[in-house]
């Protein structure tokens, strides 16, 4: 792409996301062509990133669109993006759809559950630390209830 169409991209990006475009970045790069645009998938990957962009989750597949102040977006229920958990003695593992660990782990911080320590995402799997290892049962049991909405 020609430098000085980069700015005009970007806007175009921002544009067409704003106006509730979803989609994946195949589907970007042809929607940003139909405007006139040579771009490829590792300039759209920067250009997504610079708009503040973000995965969701739609019609099965990841889609990118416009996050709200904090960079998070998502129109279904967290226990969509969740393939499964698992423990051991120490640690809890969630893995997720790729890509949604951040999300996921945002949730789980923003949800503030007291059994928690603390969490660290990936891109498919999420490390999680319980506060206390004997109360293992009642992290996992806290765990599922807040992914499951209830």
């Amino acid at each position: 792409m020609c430098p000085h169409r980069r700015p005009e991209m970007i806007e175009a990006l921002r544009k067409l996301l704003a106006e509730g475009f979803e989609g994946n970045q195949e589907e970007i790069c042809k929607a940003l062509a139909a405007q006139g645009f040579d771009v490829n998938q590792s300039t759209i990957s920067r250009a997504l990133r610079r708009v503040g962009a973000v995965k969701s989750m739609a019609g099965g597949g990841v889609a990118y669109k416009l996050g709200d102040a904090r960079g998070v977006t998502f129109s279904g229920s967290v226990r969509d993006l969740v393939l499964s958990i698992d423990s051991n003695e120490s640690m809890i593992v969630i893995r997720t759809a790729p890509g949604s660990a951040p999300f996921v782990c945002d949730f789980l911080d923003h949800a503030a559950l007291k059994q928690i320590l603390g969490i660290v995402a990936g891109d498919d799997t999420a490390f999680v630390a319980p506060r206390h290892v004997r109360d293992m049962a009642t992290t996992l049991e806290e765990l599922r209830k807040a992914i499951n909405g209830g």
